[in-house]
């Protein structure tokens, strides 16, 4: 049970306050920072929890800004005031407390004490169990599509305080800004805070809840979902059941040109993971796509004229080197990311001798980290007509592995298999 006394309790606003201070973020379209949001309610004492109590509150209008999506395409995101992320979050705390206790076992995302780790390892059990035939579902742009009267009557089949249902109903309907036009929210739910993740695996615990009665496999990660069936036919079928419910049931659209049927493999991918069967039982390989993705960030980041400058740029790169291997840990051996690692090296060379400039300059470095033990070569390379990729190829035995993940501080995946990890504390 929900109520708005619950909800506008001390604890669980202090709680939300701090957690929206804690996760930063941009203002909103009233400019009140995450770090003047505690001045900003001792300056407003009582005013948003009175006006929510007598009804007068209105949530303020959403920024919209969108960000890029793997596949080319914008997301978009909202931005609301810190003061409604923070009543965002008060109501978030209490339908976690009401809701996750009843949520599937086997839905992973947004909930307290899951991630992505779990749910790759569920696919790996159903799969060593002879599950091996998957329903990718696709649900066509889910979050925009969400429809706001089914939301409001499954949340009503546990809240029985109607201030709450209509508190909620206020925050989906808020106007959005988008540029310089302002648009009704009829359907769907704002991406980009904690309040819509739980609304979502609210709505979407209807179809967990069908699925688990059907008798039917599957891992679910918000709204990422795959079926699991032994043989093509039963997925198949599968597929068309599930899809006549959500469509029918829960007013979604399954995007039937992205869903898939097919046997898991290397092609399979899920949350940036791929599969693949050994004698030892199914594992983890890193997907193609994530592969190729690693790569465009690591050119974003190892930019040849490094303007940044050479510090924040390896501090920036060990950084996310380093939060990349916690991510894809289960699937990454030393021998992994080889190739990739080499092309690395050969970008930090090229950085480290574009910063030189000057051929005597480059020279003189060169000669300091071989210890003058190389001369002709470092000579040879400071000083020929070659551009400056071609001689960061021509340096890898002056400027070895060794000396640039070890001496000079920048991070390597082969490292992290060792269990090894520099400090950011070198500098060049």
């Amino acid at each position: 049970m929900v109520t708005l006394e619950q909800i506008l309790g001390y604890e669980n606003m202090l709680n939300a306050c701090k957690a929206v201070i804690r996760n930063k973020g941009s203002a909103g379209i009233d400019g009140v920072k995450c770090q003047d949001l505690v001045k900003w309610f001792y300056d407003h004492p009582y005013i948003v929890s009175k006006s929510i109590e007598d009804g007068s509150f209105k949530p303020s209008p959403i920024k919209r800004v969108y960000i890029p999506k793997d596949n080319g395409e914008k997301r978009p995101l909202g931005i609301s005031t810190t003061v409604d992320r923070t009543v965002q979050n008060a109501i978030a705390n209490k339908l976690i407390e009401l809701y996750d206790p009843k949520f599937s076992d086997s839905s992973f995302g947004f909930r307290p004490g899951r991630g992505c780790h779990g749910a790759v390892n569920r696919v790996l059990q159903y799969a060593n169990e002879g599950y091996i035939y998957v329903v990718d579902m696709d649900l066509a742009k889910f979050f925009d599509t969400v429809n706001h009267s089914k939301l409001l009557q499954v949340l009503s089949n546990e809240i029985k305080d109607g201030r709450v249902i209509s508190l909620i109903h206020r925050y989906l309907r808020v106007k959005i800004i988008d540029g310089n036009k302002a648009i009704k929210n009829k359907v769907g739910l704002p991406q980009g805070n904690n309040f819509s993740p739980v609304c979502a695996n609210v709505l979407l615990n209807e179809l967990d809840q069908e699925l688990e009665k059907r008798g039917v496999k599957f891992v679910r990660y918000a709204d990422d979902c795959m079926l699991f069936a032994k043989s093509e036919r039963a997925a198949r079928r599968i597929l068309e059941s599930t899809t006549r419910f959500i469509e029918e049931k829960l007013f979604l659209k399954v995007n039937l040109d992205k869903t898939s049927v097919g046997k898991l493999g290397y092609d399979t991918k899920f949350l940036g993971f791929g599969f693949r069967n050994t004698k030892d039982g199914w594992t983890t390989v890193l997907h193609k796509k994530s592969r190729k993705k690693f790569v465009e960030k690591m050119r974003t980041i190892l930019t040849r004229r490094c303007p940044k400058g050479i510090e924040k740029t390896r501090n920036t790169y060990n950084t996310f080197l380093r939060g990349w291997y916690q991510y894809f840990k289960p699937c990454i051996s030393k021998s992994t990311m080889k190739t990739e690692e080499q092309w690395i090296r050969r970008r930090i060379r090229q950085i480290l001798i574009v910063a030189w400039k000057r051929n005597y300059t480059c020279y003189k470095n060169l000669l300091g980290y071989t210890k003058g033990k190389q001369e002709e070569r470092c000579r040879m390379v400071a000083f020929s007509l070659l551009g400056k990729w071609a001689k960061a190829k021509h340096s890898n035995y002056i400027l070895p592995s060794k000396l640039l993940h070890r001496e000079l501080g920048w991070q390597s995946v082969a490292d992290l298999v060792e269990g090894y990890t520099v400090q950011d504390q070198y500098f060049v």
